[in-house]
């Protein structure tokens, strides 16, 4: 940590680590835990469909979070890194644009996710993660 190698290294370890909880993998198994109050705005986004709680959805019920433009978009959510998302005619779907994956599925399968998780770890494809 605070070294020059600090992104390679943790790009490279954290996708190995084992996907659990904070509560069960540490403080279920510790004796002495401490906890402190705190006021600062947290949100655990566990989902697509919690970041309406970040960004509003617009008058069609779109969550956007990106550089967008569209004509008759409803309910779906739009997330980009940069890359112009434009849509047409298109309702109940998640689109989201990162550096070097692109996701697109209906809102209601959003939970499959997890599945190319698993996906991607089998073939070794963790970069992608």
């Amino acid at each position: 940590m605070g070294t020059e190698q600090e992104d390679e290294i943790i790009n490279r370890i954290y996708p190995t680590l084992q996907n659990i909880s904070i509560d069960y993998g540490i403080l279920e198994r510790c004796d002495e835990v401490v906890v402190l109050s705190g006021n600062f705005g947290w949100n655990d986004i566990g989902s697509w469909d919690a970041l309406g709680a970040i960004f509003p959805p617009d008058e069609f019920g779109n969550i956007v979070k990106a550089n967008y433009m569209g004509i008759d978009t409803r309910n779906s959510i739009i997330y980009g890194n940069g890359r112009l998302i434009t849509t047409i005619g298109i309702d109940g779907l998640i689109i989201a644009d990162t550096e070097d994956a692109l996701l697109i599925c209906p809102r209601d399968k959003a939970q499959s996710v997890k599945e190319i998780v698993d996906m991607l770890k089998e073939k070794g494809m963790i970069e992608y993660m």
